[in-house]
């Protein structure tokens, strides 16, 4: 594992560490922008170790994701809008039309 996955592995663990301990002590939608995070962090370590047409299925899982991560942050946390939807569809076809830019040997 390269030091830039660590680094994300570790940071991912943090925040899921702290969005189940304390999940009274948070803010109100705290555990959901923590839990969010988490995914980043792991999905960020899964791209950055995947090869090969891997890569590109990590990539759309990370890209997913973030989307997810921003979309807690911005909107209610409690609903799920199409704007995910929509990000998903949009993020896969995307990468595919663009795969061959980021697969990795």
């Amino acid at each position: 594992m390269s030091n830039k996955a660590a680094i994300w592995f570790v940071l991912a663990f943090i925040s899921a560490l702290a969005a189940y301990t304390f999940p009274n002590s948070l803010w109100e939608s705290g555990w959901y922008h923590l839990i969010a995070f988490a995914f980043v962090g792991y999905t960020r370590c899964i791209y950055l170790t995947a090869r090969g047409n891997w890569s590109i299925m990590a990539f759309i899982v990370h890209l997913t994701a973030v989307n997810s991560f921003i979309d807690e942050l911005f909107f209610n946390p409690l609903e799920i809008e199409l704007n995910e939807y929509i990000a998903a569809v949009l993020f896969a076809i995307i990468v595919v039309k663009n795969r061959k830019r980021w697969i990795r040997l």
